[in-house]
C-alpha cells in the first residue's frame, strides 16, 4: 500500500512487511504507470481491507492499521 496525506513525507509512506515475499522491488501499475513498491511492501488482504476501512471511516486518515516505512 501507499500513502501520500498530510503529515506524511513529500512522497508518501508505504506499508511495511517483516517477513517480504519477494527478494527485490515490486512493480505495480498504478495511476497509469509502472511504480516501484518496495520488496517488503505486500501485505496480506486482510490487513489491506483492515485499512481501507479505517481510511474510510476516518475521512482520509493514515491507517493505522498498517505498519509503514518512509523510504524505499
Amino acid at each position: 500500500m501507499h500513502y501520500s496525506g498530510e503529515g506524511t513525507p513529500p512522497n508518501g509512506v508505504y506499508s511495511e512487511n517483516p517477513t517480504p515475499s519477494n527478494p527485490s522491488p515490486v512493480i505495480y501499475y498504478y495511476v497509469s504507470a509502472d511504480t516501484e513498491f518496495p520488496a517488503n511492501a505486500e501485505i496480506p488482504f486482510s490487513t489491506v481491507e483492515a485499512a481501507v476501512v479505517e481510511y474510510l471511516t476516518t475521512e482520509g486518515e493514515q491507517p493505522a492499521a498498517v505498519n509503514w516505512q518512509t523510504t524505499m
